[in-house]
Formats: C-alpha cells, structure tokens, sequence
C-alpha cells in the first residue's frame, strides 16, 4: 500500500494542478498535467491517490470545464427532484410517496449512463431502443402534466424544447444522446 501523504507530496512537486473532492465515500483526484509524458510517468501514482483519476488536457481551465460539467450532471438530478415535488405538492400527491419512488430512478440512472457511454464516445446515435420521437411524446405529456397543474415547467420546457429541436432537425429516429451532437454543431 502506498504511503498518501509521500504520494501527495510526490505529485504536488510535478508542474500540474489536483483538487480532491468527495463523491460518495470515494475521494477522487482530477489531474491536468501540461505534459502528457508526465501524466504517464506518474499515473499509478495518481490513480493510488484517487482510482477514477484521469488526464483532462494540457490547459489548466480543463479542470473548471470538466467540474463544470460534473456538477452539471450531478445538480440536473437535484433538480428533477425539486420540479418533481413540486408537481407532486400541487397535485396533493404525499411527498413522502413522491420520495419513495425516487430509489427506481437512481437505478435506471446506471442504464442512462451505459447508454452515453456507449453512444457519445463513438458518435454512434443509431438503432436507439427508445428513440427521440419517443422521447418526445413523453417530454410532451410531462410538460402537459405540469402545466395543467399550474406547477412551475421551466425544466420540463427546456428538456420539451430540445428533445423537439432533435426531432425536427430529422433525428427522430436517433438515440437522445445524439443531442450532443446536434446542440455541439448548433453553437
């Protein structure tokens, strides 16, 4: 087993940035090195510090953008939750119910990551099992559910408004994840 603090002390002395930061019980080291050459010098080093370490680039603002997008993906969820319970609290569905629910949809976050892993990567957006058009007619009766409710929308009209983008820029037929590709090109 490595000594911690001689490693960090190792790795603070290399011309790179870390920050730690807790996801779950884990602690995770991000890495930027300005060499790649040093990355690969001392990754077992780095990922002994933290397992789900991995090298961003050779420009220091790669880590701002990648915890950027991290806390993105981590604060959507929080606030699928909130506008949840808020339709819940409008439609006098107990919070509690609302909450016990929340368990199956942490579990199909594992199948929604499988699949942008899958996807995003390669740039592969075919043979979807549920596709765009699909996506759509459920972010439809979502939003339509909100609304009829009077409940605050503004997550669900984004998530309407892009998924709808995708469908009439003739991707109906592509996985979700090929928004990716669509809103990149669009910017």
């Amino acid at each position: 087993m490595h000594d911690r603090n001689k490693l960090t002390a190792r790795v603070r002395g290399l011309d790179c940035s870390f920050y730690n930061f807790i996801a779950g019980e884990t602690l995770c080291k991000k890495f930027p090195s300005s060499d790649l050459e040093i990355w690969a010098e001392y990754q077992p080093v780095i990922m002994a510090l933290g397992g789900k370490s991995t090298y961003v680039g050779d420009q220091p603002a790669a880590l701002a953008v990648l915890f950027a997008a991290l806390f993105t993906t981590r604060q959507s969820f929080m606030f699928g939750m909130i506008y949840g319970a808020l339709a819940c609290q409008k439609a006098g569905i107990p919070l509690d119910a609302f909450v016990n629910q929340i368990p199956v949809s942490i579990k199909m976050m594992q199948d929604y990551y499988e699949l942008f892993a899958a996807t995003v990567p390669a740039g592969d957006y075919s043979n979807p099992e549920a596709s765009m058009t699909t996506y759509a007619a459920a972010i439809d009766d979502t939003l339509g559910t909100f609304k009829s409710l009077g409940a605050r929308s503004e997550l669900p009209q984004l998530m309407h408004d892009l998924v709808h983008q995708g469908v009439d820029s003739g991707h109906g037929d592509k996985q979700l994840t090929g928004l990716v590709k669509l809103m990149g090109s669009a910017s």
